[in-house]
């Protein structure tokens, strides 16, 4: 007997619900929004979890043979130039940017991009309301400050810290280098997202529109943004116009969640309408699976090096703060 619908604890009407891929709202969210493309998959033997090496990690929750397609991430669902130079506000200034050739204009538009979206989505939060942006899943599901998912960058640090944390060390000009960097991207982008976001916080009505504030909560968004774009951006060389081949950089949603290893068990494969990750051997249960971000080559990438963009030193397992303090071959000449 029983209504129709009705279950017993003794007669499942069906299969056991799957298990959740992440014990990360934010990357449970990820995954749920990356499955709603019809173009997109990602495996159930794949899991985000706590990793080791500090933050989250990929992990093969069931064995994975050499070749399985673990995700396929449209480009759609990618942060690229073209979502800068398509917005519907600052498009046109973003392409001036890119017209100029200004030095590092890819990082700019990525990070004054990324940036917009960050705080269009976080204004709207903190007024209760809903508004749509593109890569919102996304945006939610990188570090926006120190400690989050276990990130650190120089970019997150006051002028002083660099001074005092760095002072002396190799690493210390780069650093500098690095903040003029994003906060002259800060200045050049500011001129025409500002009164964009100054716009969204009148409508919205915030507590606080000064613009005081804004030039603030503006600078200290585009640092984190230059830093998600230096720590978890891929290059890829694509055609431009009259067959010149030119490096692009852009941002892979779930791909970058996997840590970097020199020894990577992942290779990607790049198709014009998708981004393909596959094991690249045999993968055992619960182990966690690695991608090479770039190869840990001591001349081209010295270690402090890594460290002022990725934010790690790689193949190293002794704190930063431990190799600065005792004077790491690192990070000080000898």
């Amino acid at each position: 007997g029983g209504e129709p619908g009705a279950a017993s604890a003794s007669a499942p009407t069906g299969p056991p619900p799957p298990p959740s891929q992440s014990d990360s709202p934010v990357h449970s969210d990820l995954i749920r929004w990356i499955k709603s493309s019809d173009d997109a998959h990602v495996s159930p033997k794949f899991a985000v979890r706590p990793s080791d090496l500090g933050g989250y990690g990929g992990f093969a929750a069931e064995p994975i043979g050499r070749d399985e397609v673990l995700f396929r991430i449209p480009r759609s669902m990618c942060v690229t130039h073209d979502d800068a130079l398509s917005d519907m506000y600052s498009g046109e200034y973003y392409g001036v940017i890119k017209d100029r050739g200004v030095k590092d204009w890819g990082l700019i538009l990525l990070a004054g991009w990324l940036a917009e979206e960050r705080m269009l989505s976080e204004d709207s939060r903190k007024a209760g309301s809903e508004i749509y942006t593109k890569h919102k899943a996304y945006t939610d599901s990188v570090p926006w400050g120190p400690g989050e998912f276990g990130q650190d960058h120089v970019l997150y640090w006051t002028d002083e810290e660099v001074d005092r944390r760095l002072g002396g060390s190799r690493a210390h000009d780069d650093a500098v280098l690095i903040r003029r960097t994003a906060d002259g991207a800060a200045r050049m982008v500011g001129e025409f997202a500002l009164p964009v976001l100054m716009g969204n916080r009148v409508d919205l009505e915030l507590e606080d529109t000064s613009l005081d504030t804004l030039q603030r909560d503006w600078a200290d968004t585009v640092r984190a943004a230059m830093a998600i774009c230096l720590s978890r951006s891929f290059g890829e060389e694509v055609e431009a116009d009259g067959g010149r081949v030119v490096s692009e950089v852009c941002l892979l949603p779930l791909i970058d969640v996997l840590q970097h290893s020199d020894e990577p068990n992942t290779r990607l494969e790049s198709y014009d309408d998708s981004i393909l990750v596959l094991a690249a051997r045999d993968v055992d249960r619960n182990e966690e699976l690695f991608h090479r971000y770039r190869e840990e080559d001591g001349r081209a990438m010295p270690g402090h090096r890594w460290f002022t963009r990725y934010g790690f030193v790689p193949g190293n397992d002794v704190p930063v703060e431990e190799l600065l303090r005792d004077r790491s071959g690192v990070f000080f000449d000898s």
